[in-house]
């Protein structure tokens, strides 16, 4: 089994997505239902750590940098994460709104 670790831009996207639905749509109760579903996709990646796609087999033209990134999809939102099976550990590296420009995003970040 896989440990999952979160990077700090992650787990503050996490907390803006929770922060987003429950101050700007005042629905506290969604907010929580959200961020419940994406913990628990994320959390199965311990026994399934490759079930994410890699980015390079959906977006060719991706910086070669992201060659080993995977991702999996969670209603509106995407979640990036590399896998390191060596040392057993999964990097949760971003959560996007898959509603908006993620791709530029990331290539931005790397």
């Amino acid at each position: 089994m896989a440990s999952i670790k979160f990077d700090q831009e992650a787990s503050q996207e996490l907390f803006e997505i929770q922060d987003y639905i429950e101050n700007q749509l005042k629905s506290p109760r969604a907010a929580l239902k959200k961020v419940r579903e994406i913990t628990k996709a994320i959390r199965l990646l311990e026994n399934f750590p490759d079930s994410g796609n890699y980015l390079k087999n959906i977006y060719p033209n991706l910086n070669p940098a992201l060659k080993e990134h995977r991702h999996i999809v969670i209603g509106n939102y995407i979640v990036v994460y590399l896998y390191l099976e060596k040392e057993g550990i999964i990097y949760i590296q971003s959560i996007y709104d898959g509603r908006t420009n993620y791709l530029e995003k990331i290539s931005e970040k790397r």
